[in-house]
């Protein structure tokens, strides 16, 4: 971890030192000063992704796609990590918990978010339930933000398609 802490480090100073305007550069990215000083917001460094895959795409269309896949993949983990720290805060402690461990915490958020819920584990305090229903609303828009996108690129591959046939 503090390896990874001295690169994103690095990189923030090399940043800062080659840019032509340092002053506007330095207040114009505060985010990443942050993200290198306080180590909750390291996963945040992961949405330069978005910017990188931009680069390569050829198509408006595709590049909004792809921004939505990553960040829908992105939010998704953030969501799973989340929930599954809550859950295991809101559980552990109860009497009739099932839900004792971050491995079970980990693997019920995973198993709620993709609308599976197999019910070997499942919250018992009113708490956990509210984190539970949050998750599965979470779930289900990230389910139709993934179905959304799967639609967007069959239409988009139909239309050349037809267009290359008329002509």
């Amino acid at each position: 971890m503090n390896a990874v802490w001295v690169l994103f480090a690095i990189d923030y100073i090399v940043s800062l030192i080659l840019v032509p305007h340092t002053r506007r550069w330095f207040f114009t990215h505060i985010h990443e000063l942050a993200i290198v000083i306080l180590p909750v917001l390291r996963p945040l460094r992961l949405l330069r992704l978005v910017t990188v895959i931009s680069v390569f795409s050829r198509h408006a269309g595709a590049a909004l796609r792809e921004k939505v896949t990553i960040s829908t993949a992105f939010v998704a983990g953030v969501l799973v990590f989340t929930a599954s720290l809550a859950i295991l805060d809101a559980e552990q402690n109860d009497p009739g918990a099932n839900i004792t461990s971050y491995g079970d915490a980990l693997w019920w958020s995973v198993v709620t978010i993709t609308t599976v819920g197999y019910g070997d584990y499942y919250p018992v305090t009113g708490f956990g339930r509210a984190i539970a229903v949050g998750l599965m609303l979470c779930g289900l828009g990230l389910l139709g933000t993934v179905t959304a996108t799967l639609a967007t690129w069959f239409v988009e591959k139909i239309e050349v398609t037809a267009e290359e046939k008329r002509r």
